[in-house]
């Protein structure tokens, strides 16, 4: 879904197609961080909840400075912001390509 956002943000040229990213965007931010949540809560042992889930908003934390980063350096280099939408997109692809990595069976504590 965030590809698709960036791929859309990329060719839209309107007031009304942003709107319509805007709507999409929206969509993914919610159902990411909610699934993001559940998945965290199903994988990490329960003794270490809190420590994991101290990474886990640190990492969240980071990423929102970073992004932005990105963003402005290559939007500033460039001169171009569609060219500086791509960027995140990488991050979306490094992200899912990790993802479908991840075992998502649950841990069971000892």
């Amino acid at each position: 879904m965030w590809l698709i956002t960036v791929v859309i943000a990329y060719l839209v040229q309107d007031k009304n197609g942003f709107y319509v990213v805007g709507l999409i965007a929206g969509a993914a931010m919610g159902s990411s961080q909610s699934t993001s949540r559940s998945l965290m809560s199903k994988l990490t042992p329960v003794d270490k909840k809190t420590e994991f889930f101290g990474f886990y908003s640190f990492f969240g934390k980071s990423s929102a400075i970073v992004g932005p980063l990105v963003f402005g350096l290559v939007s500033y280099i460039s001169g171009d912001q569609r060219l500086a939408i791509f960027s995140i997109g990488v991050f979306f692809l490094i992200g899912l390509f990790i993802l479908l990595k991840v075992d998502d069976k649950p841990v069971l504590s000892t």
